[in-house]
């Protein structure tokens, strides 16, 4: 058993070790990651996001999420949970007048788990927390500027992220009631830069560039708390309630800002300091409910996180706003154990989303949804491992808030099951 278990936990190491390697790659790229720390990531799994993304209420013996801590109280003694997966995006931008479109992959989210005693379970997962990819080229239409000075090109270009590694533990306290705790260290960097370059078109002059390059380091703990409370209401019909709670996390982010002028034959710093950068990330409240029997289950969750006045957003016509969130999301199983119909053991997934960004523009927050599909592809008969694929589709903002992104994401995932027959029972014969 102990020879299996740091196996497992190898690989969760070297998985560990390829995402951060891999941390700094454009796996976003939209200009409403321009502000703050970038595009907050949708929590959850892959099993969980083909499903919208809900999990505050959801719990299964046989996976591993990620939104409420308590939910690790059900898995059951003499198993492990291993979860890996990674995604691909798709993004299509339109101002009106000009479009362009871009490519990404990444790592998605990695997970192991085990019980500590009958009704505690303890995990360690690595999930993105937010993500930064942008690159913008602006030219300067003003005609007295050009007639008199020339063209004015600015161009606008950040990359980098936030990660999470997450040591969760969840406990049975009574019958049906559970809670749970998170501890997550963020860390991660984001790197900024945005240049001006003029160029006469009427004579042979000469004009300084002005170059500034920033970037952020990000270290800091933050906590979840979660509770579930499970009602039997049928023979085979379950009703679940839960609720997290992430308290206010202060702190200040590591500063780097360099600004130097060039032009053919002089160099000229400006600024070159390295300053703390105060910030917060705002507590967030979620709520849950899901509805499950043999076949069929159904979720909805709602959180709440207002970012206001979280940090200095340093851009007049950009400020900081509350988030509204909703997701909902289906399964269904045909029939998990037949022995016919290998369609029959497939979990079919769908589910949508709906929320506001914590960024709006001139009071304007830009809206986001998203719809999705998935399955749960079982990899053998009459045990939980399975092969997950979730689907989604989603627009935010418009062109009435510069610009409107169509976004298409693939996330492909493994989720591996040990249960009694695997992992924990002595072998008789070599």
């Amino acid at each position: 058993m102990l020879k299996k278990l740091l196996f497992s936990a190898a690989l969760v190491a070297i998985a560990l070790t390829s995402n951060a390697q891999l941390e700094s790659s454009l796996s976003t790229f939209s200009p409403y990651t321009m502000y703050g720390i970038g595009d907050l990531s949708t929590s959850g799994n892959v099993a969980s996001r083909a499903m919208g993304g809900i999990g505050v209420a959801y719990r299964s013996p046989y996976e591993f999420t990620y939104q409420n801590p308590a939910s690790l109280s059900a898995i059951p003694r003499n198993t492990a949970i291993f979860n890996f997966a990674g995604s691909s995006s798709n993004y299509y931008q339109n101002d009106g007048n000009l479009s362009t479109a871009y490519n990404g992959a990444d790592l998605y989210d990695l997970g192991f788990a085990i019980p500590l005693y009958k009704g505690i379970g303890f995990g360690v997962s690595l999930t993105p927390f937010s993500s930064v990819g942008y690159n913008t080229l602006i030219i300067n239409k003003n005609e007295d500027i050009i007639n008199n000075i020339g063209r004015a090109i600015y161009s606008y270009y950040g990359e980098g992220g936030v990660s999470q590694l997450t040591a969760t533990l969840g406990a049975k306290v009574v019958a049906g009631f559970s809670v749970g705790v998170s501890m997550h260290y963020l860390f991660g960097s984001i790197d900024r830069s945005w240049d001006t370059e003029i160029f006469s078109l009427i004579n042979n002059d000469s004009y300084r560039g002005v170059y500034t390059t920033e970037s952020f380091t990000i270290d800091k703990l933050r906590f979840t708390f979660g509770a579930q409370y499970e009602l039997r209401i049928g023979d085979d019909d379950l009703l679940t309630f839960g609720a997290t709670y992430a308290p206010k996390s202060n702190g200040d982010f590591n500063k780097r800002l360099f600004t130097y002028t060039q032009s053919s034959s002089l160099v000229d710093t400006v600024v070159n300091s390295n300053v703390r950068f105060d910030s917060t990330i705002p507590e967030k409240i979620a709520v849950g409910v899901y509805y499950k029997n043999n076949k069929f289950g159904v979720g909805f969750d709602y959180s709440r996180q207002d970012w206001r006045g979280a940090f200095d957003t340093r851009t007049p016509d950009i400020s900081l706003c509350l988030v509204n969130d909703y997701r909902l999301g289906a399964q269904y199983t045909p029939d998990r154990y037949s022995i016919r119909s290998f369609f029959s053991r497939i979990t079919y997934k769908m589910g949508g989303r709906y929320a506001n960004s914590y960024i709006m523009r001139n009071g304007q927050p830009f809206d986001e949804w998203a719809v999705n599909l998935g399955f749960d592809i079982p990899l053998k008969m009459r045990n939980f491992s399975a092969f997950n694929l979730a689907l989604e589709y989603g627009q935010r903002g418009s062109q009435k808030a510069v610009i409107r992104e169509n976004f298409f994401k693939v996330f492909i995932g493994v989720t591996l099951f040990g249960g009694d027959d695997l992992w924990f029972v002595k072998r008789r014969f070599n």
